[in-house]
């Protein structure tokens, strides 16, 4: 099996944030992007100021993450990308925030789905992507490579 490269993903994201928590067991994050962009030989554009990332952190110190955000294309067509995934910011790393104990940064595995009605970025609506980087919280950045693995459609008949 062979992986596919589609680009790299550079995302920022707004110094204020909501905070929610603690709530039992979890701490509930909301990040507004600012923007972004994607570069790469499968996949360009920017990302919108629009959308967001909402994490939960779990008692046991990993991360849940689920976001949404907008891709303009160089052709000024849309392609709405949800991803979700999870990070490990330690054992210890939900006492440590309710100690007060910011977040620094931590690595960050997701997957990634696409949604266009565009033509020629319809393809993306088949494949699941998938991407591994870092999220640094202290500069309120994701950066990441996203990579899927290419196969054939089903064909009937």
């Amino acid at each position: 099996m062979e992986l596919s490269r589609l680009g790299a993903a550079s995302l920022s994201f707004a110094e204020q944030f909501e905070r929610i928590g603690p709530a039992p067991d979890a701490i509930m994050l909301h990040h507004p992007l600012k923007g972004g962009s994607v570069e790469g030989p499968g996949l360009r554009g920017r990302l919108l100021p629009r959308g967001g990332e909402w994490s939960t952190i779990r008692a046991d110190g990993l991360v849940a993450v689920d976001a949404r955000c907008i891709l303009e294309a160089p052709d000024d067509q849309l392609v709405f990308i949800n991803y979700v995934g999870t990070c490990d910011i330690g054992e210890d790393g939900y006492d440590a925030l309710l100690d007060g104990e910011p977040l620094d940064y931590a690595w960050l595995d997701i997957t990634l789905q696409f949604h266009s009605s565009a033509h020629e970025y319809r393809w993306l609506n088949r494949v699941l992507c998938f991407g591994t980087g870092k999220r640094d919280y202290a500069r309120f950045t994701l950066d990441f490579s996203v990579c899927t693995v290419p196969h054939e459609p089903q064909r009937r008949g």
